[in-house]
């Protein structure tokens, strides 16, 4: 679904879902990055738009309306807990309207908001998820009573993570004549967030305990930080009302950055020598920028009335993935035997993650939407989207609404369309290395531009590909590697 806010594209995450069950590998829009405080009114459309908003529309669109009040104002102030007596969450939010002009209005919001962490529904069990000793809870007593610890010492968090937002957003609209207006609007959100991940234990885990550092185990924290921020500034020319032509002329952009660091946590590989504290883990950025020209009218005289607008647009996409700290990544040789690489918990991005891509894409289209009777209409629309790296398509909508009754109306739609998957999507790629026998291995989630994606194509049925990456020389091996891949009968 593409979100619109005041009708002009909203940028997308950086982030790539591939934590759920649900929408697994999708990019969404994050609409906590809006002030509630600064929206007037939520719109759905009924149905999918691609046809006339582009291919990311084809599930239909959200359109999200900012307060345009030009005096009033309101505070809010908002907090609560759980019954089991975590998980407060405390929110203030301001927003006020000023007037510019005669006719014109800003509207300003900023809030704060602040939610504490939740644990629910896990019980340490000895036989099950013991600290010290596997098979055998006599031992685990006992090694929990020599250590001087109990089992609320190793409690599993499993629950909303501790977050922490700042937010601010503005709108604002100037008329310099009948003919003529310049707007804007845009918005900032920062936020914190801190989250745990499995602990790690001796019973377990015991090839990544280091007894230096954690002679007990741990419990790694990861940690993100989001930027956040988008700005259109627009104008209008030509006059307001049926049977005259207005052009709208904007131009938006947005940019959303994620990076993490991890706290408590180590990477084994390393034995003693291993930080307890990574800042730099890597992380990825987007920006997007989109220019947009639509003009409209709406001709009285036609039929019961009828709606014209056509229109063009340009955007330009930019995806980065950010290498990290080298040690939260890499595999090292001082530590114990059968240790994993990379700090515990998530071990960030190393160089071989590191990705920069771009993409731009061009649309027009014609929307034309006719009453016939007043309780009749039609519409229909065109499209022509092209994408540097993915193709073009020619698109189409057709609908229809008829008022039976008072309380009934009959509705039918029928729309082409298609699916481009987003930058994000076509080269997100989380890659680790490590010594082998033959040279450098990879593994992890490649990237279908990447070379073990299209390495031994196997044409028989049922069978297996086995890929061995190898390094090649040079100063930036790292990004650098080739697959010799070979198909094998299962």
């Amino acid at each position: 679904m593409l979100v619109l806010v005041n009708g002009k594209r909203r940028h997308t995450t950086a982030l790539v879902n591939l934590l759920s069950n649900r929408g697994l590998g999708s990019v969404g829009t994050d609409l906590n990055t809006l002030p509630s405080l600064g929206v007037e009114r939520v719109e759905v459309l009924r149905d999918g738009a691609a046809a006339q908003y582009g291919s990311d529309a084809i599930a239909g669109v959200m359109n999200i309306s900012l307060k345009n009040s030009n005096r009033d104002g309101s505070v809010l102030l908002n907090s609560g807990l759980t019954t089991a007596g975590d998980g407060l969450a405390t929110l203030l939010g301001v927003n006020k309207g000023f007037r510019l002009g005669q006719k014109g209005f800003l509207n300003l919001t900023a809030d704060a908001d602040y939610r504490d962490r939740t644990s629910r529904g896990y019980a340490r069990d000895a036989r099950v998820s013991p600290v010290f000793v596997t098979s055998n809870p006599a031992a685990e007593q006992a090694a929990l009573a020599k250590a001087g610890k109990t089992y609320s010492d190793f409690e599993q968090r499993n629950g909303d993570a501790r977050v922490r937002n700042l937010r601010g957003l503005l709108n604002a609209r100037v008329e310099l004549s009948d003919k003529l207006a310049f707007y804007g609007f845009g918005g900032y959100n920062f936020r914190r967030g801190q989250a745990s991940t499995l602990w790690v234990l001796p019973a377990t885990q015991a090839p990544d305990i280091v007894e230096s550092l954690f002679p007990y185990g741990y419990q790694p924290q990861v940690n993100t930080r989001i930027h956040d921020g988008a700005g259109t500034v627009g104008v209008v020319l030509g006059q307001t009302g049926p049977n005259h032509w207005t052009l709208d002329v904007s131009n938006t952009s947005g940019y959303n950055r994620m990076t993490y660091d991890l706290e408590n946590t180590l990477n084994a590989t390393l034995g003693a020598a291993s930080p307890t504290t990574f800042g730099n883990a890597g992380g990825f950025q987007f920006l997007q920028n989109v220019t947009n020209a639509t003009a409209n009218r709406f001709f009285d005289q036609v039929l019961a009335g009828t709606n014209v607008a056509f229109g063009a647009e340009f955007r330009a996409d930019r995806y980065e993935i950010m290498r990290g700290d080298e040690r939260a990544e890499a595999e090292y040789d001082l530590g114990k035997p059968d240790s994993q690489q990379g700090a515990q918990g998530f071990s960030g991005f190393g160089g071989a993650s590191a990705v920069v891509g771009t993409r731009t894409n061009v649309g027009t289209f014609l929307d034309v939407e006719a009453d016939v009777t007043k309780n009749w209409s039609v519409s229909g629309a065109l499209r022509y989207e092209n994408y540097s790296t993915f193709g073009s398509a020619f698109i189409y909508k057709a609908t229809t609404r008829v008022q039976a009754t008072k309380y009934l109306a009959l509705r039918g739609a029928f729309n082409t369309g298609f699916r481009a998957p987003s930058l994000q999507q076509s080269l997100y790629r989380q890659i680790t290395q490590r010594p082998g026998v033959s040279g450098v291995v990879y593994a992890g989630i490649f990237n279908n531009q990447d070379e073990p994606a299209g390495a031994g194509r196997c044409a028989r049925p049922h069978a297996r590909k086995v890929a061995q990456r190898k390094r090649r020389p040079g100063p930036d091996a790292h990004a650098r590697f080739f697959a010799d891949g070979r198909c094998l009968s299962d």
